[in-house]
């Protein structure tokens, strides 16, 4: 039986994106995406931790900064690490495969004049 690992969330950037490079050349950068929830009266903020990797971090970095709006398609991964106390950790992490800004063209520019359509590869 074959598993099905799809993820769809609609939010906003809590930072600015900081792109790295891994010993292979390949860029990848980490964020948080802030999603409101809402059931009834009960309102709060589900906070998702997100990678993304090669030519959508540097986009990523490049058009959308703290506080954009952004759709995203992902696939969910589990991390575990040990800490130096012993002491166990896990967290899910959504690895970005698609995104779509939501933002205008104006609210996305960062003092670089307008983007053209062009520019923007997804």
């Amino acid at each position: 039986m074959s598993s099905l690992n799809n993820y769809s969330a609609t939010g906003r950037l809590t930072k600015n994106w900081d792109v790295k490079h891994g010993n292979s050349g390949t860029a990848y950068a980490n964020n948080t995406l802030a999603i409101d929830t809402s059931f009834g009266k009960d309102k709060s903020t589900l906070f998702l931790p997100l990678k993304t990797f090669g030519k959508s971090a540097e986009s990523l970095e490049k058009y959308t900064r703290k506080g954009s709006s952004l759709a995203i398609e992902s696939r969910l991964q589990q991390e575990n690490w040990e800490k130096k106390d012993g002491t166990k950790q896990s967290r899910v992490v959504a690895v970005v495969t698609r995104s779509v800004f939501l933002d205008s063209k104006e609210e996305r520019t960062q003092g670089e004049g307008d983007i053209p359509e062009e520019e923007i590869p997804f």
